[in-house]
């Protein structure tokens, strides 16, 4: 696993960053619609969250702290640009339930048996009064073991975990917060052993 990802940028104006031009930060996908949008002139919906990359690029200025990234109910990672911290679920016999609009795997439909348990869960708050639909989790745990962290700068390949626990902890409030702004499923925080991060939150 190599971190950062790199990000190819056709959509931005060329007055907005020198060819081969490297940012050292992060960012989610979600960036990438709002930038497309502001390069076409066009305004964001009110829930949109993504971060509009043209003025970061050219400022070379961060849009966010911190990024959440994970599979599928694997591992539940986060990084700031300089640590990468990876949990694993504390909690495996806790399963979140999925929700989704695109039920696919990688490269096929999900199947019919896979129907035959979804429901239609509440409205989230971004999908305009829509119910989303529900499926049942699946147990995954790739990773077993206690959380892990890296330091990026010292070790970009990860190989070496470090302990440092005012940055664990720092990322773990991080983690929470992020995940409560995507609206997580609040099974995940008890998969994870984040309860008491959800509860300090409200």
């Amino acid at each position: 696993m190599k971190l950062p990802a790199p990000l190819s940028l056709s959509g931005i104006p060329v007055r907005a960053v020198r060819t081969g031009g490297v940012r050292h930060w992060c960012n989610p996908p979600s960036t990438s619609a709002r930038t497309l949008l502001s390069a076409f002139g066009l305004e964001p919906t009110a829930d949109m969250t993504g971060k509009d990359l043209a003025s970061a690029i050219s400022e070379d200025t961060p849009l966010r702290e911190a990024a959440v990234f994970g599979y599928f109910g694997q591992t539940l990672n986060i990084t700031d640009g300089r640590y990468m911290y990876m949990r694993n679920a504390q909690n495996p016999e806790v399963v979140a339930p999925l929700f989704s609009w695109m039920p696919m795997h990688m490269r096929t439909r999900w199947s019919p048996e896979a129907f035959r348990a979804c429901a239609l869960g509440d409205p989230l708050p971004f999908s305009k009064g829509i119910p989303v639909p529900r499926f049942p989790g699946h147990p995954s745990d790739d990773f077993p073991g206690p959380p892990k962290l890296f330091d990026l700068h010292s070790d970009p390949g990860q190989k070496e975990e470090i302990t440092d626990r005012e940055v664990e902890k720092r990322l773990i409030s991080q983690l929470a917060s992020l995940m409560q702004a995507a609206h997580a499923p609040k099974e995940l925080y008890v998969r994870f052993d984040l309860s008491g991060s959800l509860t300090e939150r409200g």
